[in-house]
């Protein structure tokens, strides 16, 4: 009887991979050079954003009386849910536009980005077979899941100092210009961290960022309809780490203690990916799928049957938001046309529409609309180019 005793490269292998992060950092430099141009688009088109803004609202409203009126719309329920708790509507300066109408929606952009790039490298990979090559290396456990939440760290970072250096360009307070930039960092790191734990359960890469961006859009209405009920947040607006980085009041009465709540969450999150992860098998979710019909139905045989298919819950995902959005829009329509009427000189500004001011209020959204249905044919086509890459679109052609 004889025993194999293991070598020095196979005992150096085991060591490595008993300690879970062994190997993360070299994981961690290949990730971020894969994600540079990402992360570079995502920083410069967000710091970009902000840029033009805060040099496109002065001259939008450009004394007082005007940012009144537009301080009168944000109050309403519509205004609120779209915008922020309120904070600094009695003295609509510049930075409290800035903090009240965009830190929401740059900490949803910052949020989507950190779900992509976290699912990317953990259930994307292992989805797609590489996860295995990595490994059969000298490749800890948890040694992969830590490099694409660290790849997420420095992205919201690059993001957020993207984001201050354009607010400091315009000349507002450096203090409150930084907690903008680190809110929208740290829902970044939030949501990265949940796509972790969703990564965990889901075993498909679609399901793992799905469920995430779900999450996200609730995390969205429950500020929403806190901030709606009352001017300053309600208690329901605590609900969510969109809502907490609002209360941080910048450029009205800054206060940091809201940022360190997301700073705690983004860290249990971590620990919480890094505990499933040891408890599934690579390739597999925790969540186990429901096994499907032995036998395809005639639909499924077309590659358009099997394009529907796929796409179905996404369709009915995308026209369920745009519907609740265009029943939003209504309610803030009537808002904006009550301003419009006390505000003489903002209803001149719409003459050109006849005189309709409910068509002129409507008409200012039609771009979020639009951007909407963009953003889907976008992901959508992305989707056909993923299928080809990874080889799956050849049998399809084939059966066409």
């Amino acid at each position: 009887m004889t025993a194999t005793v293991a070598g020095p490269e196979q005992r150096m292998r085991t060591a490595a991979t008993s300690r879970g992060d062994s190997g993360a950092g070299l994981l961690l430099r290949f990730a971020l050079r894969r994600d540079r141009v990402r992360i570079a688009v995502w920083a410069l088109s967000l710091g970009g954003l902000v840029g033009y803004f805060v040099v496109a609202l002065p001259s939008v409203y450009p004394d007082a009386a005007s940012r009144r009126t537009r301080a009168a719309i944000m109050a309403e329920p519509g205004g609120a849910f779209l915008g922020g708790p309120g904070y600094g509507l009695d003295d609509y300066t510049l930075g409290a536009m800035v903090a009240n109408e965009m830190l929401g929606m740059l900490a949803v952009a910052a949020a989507l980005m950190s779900v992509f790039l976290v699912v990317r490298h953990t259930r994307a990979e292992e989805e797609s077979g590489r996860a295995d090559l990595v490994r059969a290396g000298a490749v800890g456990r948890r040694a992969p899941l830590t490099a694409a939440l660290a790849d997420v760290v420095v992205a919201n970072l690059v993001v957020g100092t993207a984001v201050v250096l354009a607010l400091l360009g315009a000349g507002l307070a450096a203090p409150d210009s930084v907690a903008v930039g680190a809110g929208v960092a740290l829902v970044g790191c939030v949501f990265g961290s949940l796509a972790g734990v969703t990564s965990q359960l889901a075993q498909h890469a679609r399901a793992a960022s799905g469920t995430a961006g779900a999450l996200l859009g609730l995390a969205y209405v429950l500020r929403g309809i806190g901030d709606a009920r009352e001017v300053g947040g309600s208690a329901l607006s605590w609900a969510s780490p969109v809502g907490w980085v609002q209360q941080s009041r910048a450029f009205v009465d800054l206060r940091w203690w809201p940022l360190a709540l997301c700073a705690a969450l983004a860290l249990a999150l971590t620990a919480l990916a890094h505990v499933l992860v040891r408890r599934r098998d690579v390739g597999a979710g925790l969540l186990a799928t429901r096994p499907g019909r032995t036998r395809a139905r005639a639909a499924l045989v077309s590659p358009l049957g099997l394009a529907v298919r796929q796409g179905r819950g996404a369709v009915l995902g995308w026209a369920v938001g745009l519907a609740a959005f265009a029943l939003l829009t209504g309610s803030l329509a009537e808002s904006e046309v009550a301003s419009f009427e006390a505000q003489p000189e903002l209803a001149e500004l719409f003459a050109g529409n006849g005189g309709d001011l409910v068509r002129a209020a409507l008409s200012s959204f039609l771009s979020f609309f639009a951007m909407a249905v963009v953003v889907h044919a976008v992901v959508s086509v992305h989707h056909l180019r993923r299928e080809e890459a990874e080889g799956r679109a050849g049998g399809s052609s084939r059966a066409a």
